[in-house]
């Protein structure tokens, strides 16, 4: 259903994401986590920037990040949709600001099956105090019921 509703966006999966972060190379890996706050203190990928996916300023993301080598962005949030809707936006801006960011020097993704998937895996988290943790921000009721139960975690207002 999201491939569908965002048909030029790039998809990595949770396989390639874990082989690209486990070894250095030529691409800085940046990762976009674009789920509000409270669920990003639960639990994000280590190194995990969170971004508003809605308000977001594509060019004010990419303009901070170095220059000095070619950088892959993989977006994520719980399920993909958030996520698909600023890779887009990301992949958009990087399509008319060519002068400004050439060709290839940024590529964008988005995390096929997001963090409930990652977390479902049983791959590596961290929470707001960087300490390792299993538990994920279920997001609502309904979308909570992709993520395993023992896996779910509302924060500081448990429901």
């Amino acid at each position: 259903m999201i491939r569908a509703k965002f048909p030029t966006v790039e998809y990595i999966t949770t396989n390639t994401l874990t082989k690209w972060l486990g070894r250095a190379d030529e691409r800085k890996i940046i990762l976009m986590d674009c789920r509000a706050p409270e669920e990003y203190n639960v639990s994000h990928l280590e190194g995990a920037h969170c971004v508003d996916w809605k308000n977001g300023d594509p060019c004010q993301l990419l303009s901070s990040l170095p220059s000095d080598k070619p950088h892959t962005v993989v977006c994520y949030c719980s399920v993909g949709y958030r996520s698909s809707v600023m890779a887009q936006k990301l992949q958009q801006y990087l399509a008319t600001a060519e002068s400004a960011f050439p060709v290839g020097s940024i590529s964008v993704y988005n995390l096929e099956g997001s963090l409930f998937k990652w977390a479902n895996e049983g791959r590596p988290m961290v929470d707001s105090r960087g300490q390792a943790t299993r538990m994920c921000h279920p997001f609502s009721a309904t979308w909570g019921l992709l993520l395993e139960k023992q896996l779910r975690n509302w924060g500081s207002s448990e429901k």
